[in-house]
């Protein structure tokens, strides 16, 4: 189909970075097994890998005057980064809740290896197309040598109410098993 986009995950068209920094620093990935159309999701899971499912059930021919068949398998992607070796660990004490503006603190054995703390919204997508999906940074305001406190941002428009992942990563981009937040 010409001018779709294609998930970066299955078929991208990038060069690899080079050692001069040339390129877009993404590299191909595996291909889809199954035939995807106009109704494919892809969904990112809180252990770090990505469910890909759905196609266009309608017709089966361009006249349009044959069912069509609905694709019921499923793929599951796991990308390159769950293979980079430990992947850092973090845990929350007490309820599973903040507030907008809150802060919150993580315990982790691997707080000297955590780059980034991210919040990512659920997917919830249709036809392609999530509006609701975002992936917030959190701000790290204190280090210790077994945690790690951040702050929710305070605007509703940014992070509105709800269930959120929260994936720590470390410098080398694997991510931790998400953790779900519920923001109110």
């Amino acid at each position: 189909m010409a001018g779709a986009l294609l998930p970066v995950a299955f078929r991208p068209r990038y060069r690899r970075r080079t050692d001069d920094g040339r390129g877009s620093g993404r590299s191909p990935a595996a291909d889809l097994t199954v035939g995807r159309d106009y109704h494919t999701e892809a969904l990112f899971l809180p252990d770090g890998r990505v469910a890909v499912f759905g196609s266009d059930p309608l017709f089966a021919d361009k006249a349009d005057s044959r069912p069509g068949h609905f694709e019921q398998r499923v793929e599951v992607y796991t990308p390159p980064y769950l293979f980079h070796g430990a992947r850092p660990a973090l845990a929350r004490g007490g309820r599973p809740e903040a507030e907008r503006g809150e802060e919150v603190t993580f315990d982790s054995t691997d707080t000297a290896r955590i780059t980034r703390i991210r919040l990512m919204r659920p997917g919830s997508a249709t036809h392609v197309t999530d509006f609701d999906q975002r992936s917030i940074a959190l701000d790290v305001i204190r280090h210790t040598g077994r945690s790690l406190t951040v702050r929710i941002p305070g605007d509703p428009s940014l992070v509105p109410s709800g269930w959120y992942m929260t994936i720590a990563t470390d410098g080398r981009g694997t991510p931790s098993q998400a953790l779900w937040l519920h923001i109110r």
